[in-house]
C-alpha cells in the first residue's frame, strides 16, 4: 500500500522535499512513526509536543482534503493511494490578556478556543487587492485576530468605488487604495502587523510578493490576474481562496495544492470581458465575509474547507447553491 504524503512550508524545508511515498501505513499515527524513522528527531520535535507522540496543536494534517480532527484523529484509516498533507506549526508566541478579552466571543465556539486563536496571531494572510472583495475580506481577517496581514493594490481610490468598497470613504477619493486601507485596518486592530504595498502583481513579482503567506486571498477584478495567482500558489503550495462577483451573483471557492482541484480546473477559459461590470456593493460584501471565514478555517483546522467546490450565491432569490469540481487530469497548471 503506498500513500502520497504532501509536505508544505517549514516541513518542506525540514525534509528536503515536496512530498513522499510511504507503504504499509494503516492509519495516520504509523504513518508519521515512518516518516520520524526516514527524517529523525528532528521532524519529530516539529510534530509532537516535548516527550510525548501527542501532535502539537499547531499541525494540522489532512487526509484527501480532510483535517484528520473530523476524521479519527491519528486513528483515521489509511488506503492506497490516499494523499496526506502535512502543514507546519506556527512561530511562537501568546495571547494577551487585552487580546484574549478581544476575542473572547469566538475563542469560545468548541473547536476554535485558545489554541485556534494563538494560529490566527501567528498567521500571515496575503490579500491581493483591496477593492469590493478585498474590503470585507481584510476588515473580518483583522478583528479575527490573524497576526500579519499583507495587502496589495496599484490603484487609487475613484468615486465609482464607493458603493462597495468599504475600506475606502469619500475623503480617501484620490488616495492610493493600499494608503487608504492600512489606515482603516490598523485603526480597526491595532494589535495586528499590516503591510500595504502600492504596486501591480506581475509574473515576475508575484512570487516573491506571497513567499511567506499561509494563504493568499483573491480580491482581483480580472481573470488573467486570477490564474497567475492561482499557478503560483499551486506551484508554491499555498491555498488559495477564490471569490468573484457580478451584479447579484457571487461564487468563491479554495484551492489546495495538491488536495483538489485548481482554478483553471473550474474555469478552462476566461469569461467574456465587459467594459465595465454590474456589482451591487453587498454582494461583493458576502463573498468577501466568506472568503475571509474560508482563510480563518485554512489556518485554525477548524471545519471542511471549500476545495473541490464552487459555491455559488444568488442575491436576487437568496440562494447559496454549489457544484462539484473535478480535477482535471490535464490541466496545464495542477496535473503538472
Amino acid at each position: 500500500m503506498a500513500i502520497t504524503v504532501k509536505f508544505f512550508a517549514n516541513f518542506r524545508e525540514l525534509t528536503g522535499r515536496e512530498q513522499e511515498r510511504i507503504e504499509g501505513a494503516k492509519n495516520v499515527a504509523s504513518l508519521l512513526d515512518e516518516l520520524v524513522r526516514r527524517f529523525e528527531e528532528r521532524l519529530a520535535e516539529q510534530l509532537y509536543s516535548p516527550g510525548t507522540r501527542k501532535l502539537r496543536g499547531t499541525v494540522n494534517i489532512l487526509v484527501n482534503g480532510k483535517p484528520i480532527r473530523l476524521l479519527q484523529e491519528l486513528n483515521t484509516p489509511l488506503k492506497d493511494e490516499d494523499v496526506v498533507a502535512i502543514f507546519p506549526p506556527v512561530a511562537g508566541g501568546k495571547l494577551t490578556s487585552d487580546e484574549l478579552k478581544r476575542y473572547s466571543r469566538q475563542i469560545i465556539i468548541p473547536g476554535l478556543g485558545k489554541r485556534g486563536q494563538l494560529k490566527l496571531k501567528r498567521a500571515h494572510v496575503f490579500v491581493a487587492g483591496l477593492g469590493g472583495l478585498g474590503s470585507p475580506s481584510s476588515i473580518y481577517l483583522v478583528v479575527a485576530g490573524v497576526g500579519h496581514l499583507t495587502i496589495i493594490d496599484a490603484q487609487q481610490v475613484d468615486l465609482t468605488n464607493l458603493n462597495r468598497q468599504v475600506l475606502h470613504w469619500e475623503l480617501d477619493v484620490g488616495r492610493s487604495k493600499a494608503e487608504s486601507a492600512v489606515k482603516k485596518l490598523l485603526a480597526i486592530n491595532p494589535n495586528v502587523k499590516v503591510d500595504s504595498q502600492l504596486k501591480r502583481i506581475t509574473p515576475k513579482n508575484v512570487n516573491k510578493l506571497i513567499k511567506g503567506a499561509d494563504v493568499v486571498v483573491d480580491g482581483m477584478d480580472n481573470y488573467p490576474m486570477r490564474y497567475l495567482l492561482n499557478e503560483t500558489c499551486v506551484h508554491n503550495h499555498i491555498p488559495f481562496v477564490h471569490g468573484a462577483v457580478e451584479g447579484f451573483v457571487g461564487q468563491m471557492m479554495t484551492i489546495l495544492p495538491g488536495e483538489g482541484p485548481c482554478l483553471k480546473c473550474a474555469i478552462p477559459k476566461e469569461p467574456p470581458k465587459k467594459p465595465v461590470f454590474p456589482v451591487l456593493g453587498a454582494t461583493p460584501g458576502v463573498i468577501g465575509c466568506l472568503q475571509a471565514m474560508e482563510a480563518i478555517k485554512l489556518i485554525t483546522g477548524v471545519g471542511e474547507p471549500l476545495v473541490g467546490r464552487m459555491l455559488i450565491f444568488n442575491g436576487r432569490n437568496m440562494t447559496f447553491n454549489e457544484f462539484r469540481v473535478e480535477q482535471n487530469p490535464n490541466c496545464p497548471v495542477c496535473s503538472k
